[in-house]
């Protein structure tokens, strides 16, 4: 993935500033057509709203439920709890005072195993 600036790419790091304006657009696009066929989706949950609203953390959340459960029926059986929270962002400030988490590398391995955290999507 590469960093957008508006509608130009860059060579910096994706942020989740520059993925808001075309993630939304995309997710906004692809449920109008899904809509639009009259498929009906039993997980998709308004929770009471007329409307969806996406966002970035929505995806996240969406994302760290199934990978949770890939984990769970072990679909993902190298994957940990601890792995999935670094992967996500979540408790970053404990997981930094783990030095073995603070100073690990990410070499081939170490990216192989960070994908499977979300292969299941």
């Amino acid at each position: 993935m590469r960093a957008t600036n508006g509608y130009t790419s860059t060579h910096e790091p994706l942020a989740v500033e520059s993925s808001y304006k075309h993630l939304v657009a995309a997710i906004s696009e692809a449920h109008a057509e899904i809509q639009a066929e009259g498929t009906v989706d039993p997980e998709f949950d308004l929770q009471g709203q007329t409307e969806p609203k996406w966002g970035n953390h929505s995806m996240r959340r969406q994302a760290d439920g199934v990978a949770q459960e890939a984990m769970r029926l072990g679909l993902i059986p190298k994957v940990s709890k601890t792995l999935v929270d670094f992967f996500f962002g979540w408790l970053l400030k404990e997981l930094s005072r783990d030095m073995q988490i603070h100073y690990a590398g990410y070499d081939r391995p170490a990216r192989r195993l960070l994908a499977q955290v979300t292969m299941m999507l």
